[in-house]
């Protein structure tokens, strides 16, 4: 029993394997007896195991003290470096010629037989590997490319002609990519980046 007022000395026994430096929690569960509950109190408790003698000596001698920030003054000429080359604009030979996907899979994600979700994804399912493995993961994923593809750089615009009885749906595509910039130069202007050269065509791209 501890009273109040009076202290109480614990003793903590190390036995280490290796040399080092050792740190643990120590939690003490004590009993009020007043309050009838328990308590509990932690500490911190750390050792270092080794030779007193080496410990003493690399003890610092000194407080610490950041050094002195002294500007950089060369002397002489300063010869500029060459410019990496990742830095260096790359000279193409020769330009790849246009890649179309295959248009059974686009028909399927986005033609007039699939104006709803559900139609389409069963559409595009057909058109997938049965079953996904080690094999057919390049096609399953290639098929997934293909079709995110065609969404970003297409715009499909569906209109229905007509009463209830005689209807017909109509559909057409909108190529982003004609309105897109070839060899135009780009200038920052953070977050964004503008046009350097005076152009007509990013005025009349469609806002979709």
């Amino acid at each position: 029993m501890i009273q109040k007022g009076m202290t109480r000395q614990v003793s903590v026994v190390l036995h280490p394997s290796d040399q080092g430096r050792y740190e643990d929690m120590l939690e003490l569960v004590f009993w009020h007896s007043e309050k009838r509950t328990t308590f509990v109190i932690t500490r911190t408790v750390e050792a270092t195991i080794g030779s007193r003698e080496d410990h003493e000596l690399l003890k610092p001698k000194a407080p610490y003290q950041r050094r002195k920030f002294v500007k950089f003054r060369p002397v002489g000429e300063i010869v500029p470096s060459l410019r990496p080359p990742a830095w260096t604009k790359a000279g193409w030979v020769d330009k790849l010629p246009t890649f179309y996907p295959p248009a059974k899979l686009i028909d399927a994600a986005y033609g007039p037989r699939s104006l709803q979700t559900k139609q389409a994804l069963a559409n595009v399912k057909k058109l997938m590997p049965n079953v996904f493995n080690a094999k057919n993961y390049g096609a399953w994923f290639q098929n997934l490319l293909y079709i995110e593809e065609e969404r970003v750089k297409s715009v499909y615009v569906y209109f229905l002609i007509g009463c209830s009885d005689d209807s017909h749906i109509f559909f057409f595509r909108l190529d982003l990519d004609a309105y897109s910039l070839t060899d135009t130069e780009l200038k920052a202007d953070h977050p964004r980046y503008k046009y350097v050269s005076n152009t007509t065509l990013s005025c009349i791209r469609p806002p979709y």
